[in-house]
């Protein structure tokens, strides 16, 4: 479940490497090579960033569809606790 972490770290080092290829060997440097890995990395950084977020959609859906099961299970539960009282006294019927 927590996967989604793990593209975050994935992604922040891709970030890392991209921002100091880009700006040191790209810019200051003129090296065309670091143009490339820099603005690689960043695609990368900001694929990695994506997959997390959609990691982490998938379970906070998962955990909403969970906790909605056990709510219609807690309501049926009660409701046929009513059931059950209403069938011990049946003065008090409806």
């Amino acid at each position: 479940m927590a996967h989604y972490r793990v593209w975050q770290i994935i992604s922040l080092g891709f970030l890392c490497i991209g921002v100091s290829e880009l700006v040191l060997r790209g810019l200051l440097q003129g090296s065309r090579a670091g143009l490339v890995i820099g603005v690689v990395s960043l695609i990368a950084s900001a694929s990695g960033f994506w997959e997390g977020y959609v990691q982490w959609r998938r379970a906070e859906q998962r955990l909403a569809e969970i906790r909605r099961a056990g709510a219609a299970q807690d309501q049926q539960s009660l409701r046929h606790q009513q059931y059950e009282q209403q069938q011990e006294q049946p003065g008090l019927r409806r």
